[in-house]
C-alpha cells in the first residue's frame, strides 16, 4: 500500500473523516482491510484490470454509482480517463 493509502488510513485513524469507503485496484495487505472494517467503512476490490479489462470497469461503475463523490488517484492519464468514464 502506497503513500496515498497510508494518508487515508491516518485520516480514519484520527477520525477526521467519519465514513470513507475504499476501492483499490490492487489487493492491499489484509491488515488494512481489517482496519477499514473496524472503522465501519468498506473496502472494495474489483477484478484486476489486466485480468479482465471490461469486467474491471463494469465493477468500478457498479460500485461508484452508489456514491455522490468519487476521488480517483492513478499514475496514468489514459487509465484515469477510463476510470472517469466508468464512474459517470
Amino acid at each position: 500500500m502506497g503513500g496515498v493509502e497510508k494518508m487515508l488510513m491516518n485520516l480514519l485513524d484520527y477520525r477526521e473523516i467519519k465514513n470513507f469507503d475504499f476501492l483499490s485496484c490492487s489487493k492491499p495487505p489484509e491488515y488494512f482491510d481489517n482496519l477499514i472494517d473496524s472503522y465501519g467503512c468498506r473496502a472494495y476490490h474489483p477484478v484486476i484490470r489486466r485480468e479482465n479489462f471490461i469486467g474491471h470497469y463494469k465493477a468500478v461503475h457498479d460500485i461508484a454509482k452508489h456514491y455522490d463523490v468519487v476521488h480517483i488517484h492513478t499514475q496514468n492519464a489514459f487509465f484515469t480517463t477510463l476510470d472517469c468514464l466508468a464512474v459517470r
